[in-house]
């Protein structure tokens, strides 16, 4: 396998003996056995991971550990997705299935990015200002629902968790 953006030297914890599959964005990447899954998107030439949380600015990856900001990921689906992981935490598996978040309807194209064209438009807590006419509670709760969708971020499952737990915390 050629990638064009990984080190040729061999150095590091990769096991280049031993490939991996995985899917970021409904489209097949190969990487190896010891990469997180931002080292494997970064060796397959994808720095574009995700859009910021209020303009939808382009992200890329920043950083190689904990304190990454900008690769938050989607891991699984279905039942078992886990939102807001970051990419530089995940140890890359056979047969992963991640997305980027923050984003409609691609990281590449993404309308929420008009935001950004209008940003004098929309200073810091624009909305608590400027979405409170008319003054009946029922207009704000249609309101609060389009800006939680714009948002972003990542989205919990709907469907009901498939695992057994030998404890249960109902609180």
């Amino acid at each position: 396998m050629t990638q064009a953006w990984r080190l040729r030297d061999g150095g590091g914890a990769i096991d280049r003996a031993r490939p991996l599959a995985f899917d970021y964005d409904g489209t097949r990447y190969q990487g190896y056995v010891g990469d997180t899954l931002a080292s494997a998107l970064l060796a397959n030439g994808v720095h574009l991971v995700g859009r910021s949380f209020k303009y939808h600015r382009p992200r890329g990856i920043y950083s190689a550990g904990a304190e990454e900001p900008n690769a938050l990921v989607q891991l699984g689906r279905g039942a078992r997705t886990e939102p807001n992981t970051r990419a530089t935490m995940v140890e890359l598996y056979d047969g992963m299935v991640a997305s980027s978040q923050n984003r409609w309807p691609s990281v590449r194209f993404d309308l929420g990015a008009i935001a950004d064209r209008m940003s004098a438009l929309l200073p810091a807590g624009f909305y608590y200002k400027t979405f409170m006419w008319p003054p009946t509670p029922k207009w704000w709760l249609k309101y609060e629902h389009v800006i939680r969708n714009a948002a972003g971020m990542g989205r919990a499952s709907d469907a009901p968790d498939p695992d057994r737990y030998e404890h249960q915390y109902a609180h």
